[in-house]
């Protein structure tokens, strides 16, 4: 066993299915999400289990981006304000 292949199977055994789902929860993922994500894992499809929560996580991704958009445009926003409060 490869030691990453090691690592997982180690976290996995220690984590119960309802410590795994609450963590799933954590991260924001909804229960279709999850429900989802253990049907593919009891399945034997880890691929389709990891692209779910590589799907969940790209989501998260695009939001931060979008967030951190959102902040610039506020920053700019108070800068400019205070300019023109200062004049």
């Amino acid at each position: 066993m490869v030691r990453k292949d090691w690592d997982v199977y180690v976290f996995m055994r220690s984590m119960t299915k309802e410590k795994m789902a609450q963590n799933l929860r954590d991260a924001g993922c909804e229960e279709v999400t999850i429900l989802a994500y253990f049907q593919a894992i009891e399945s034997g499809d880890k691929k389709s289990a990891m692209r779910l929560i590589a799907a969940h996580r790209e989501k998260l991704l695009e939001q931060f981006h979008k967030s951190c958009s959102c902040i610039d445009c506020l920053d700019y926003f108070v800068t400019q304000t205070e300019e023109l409060s200062s004049r």
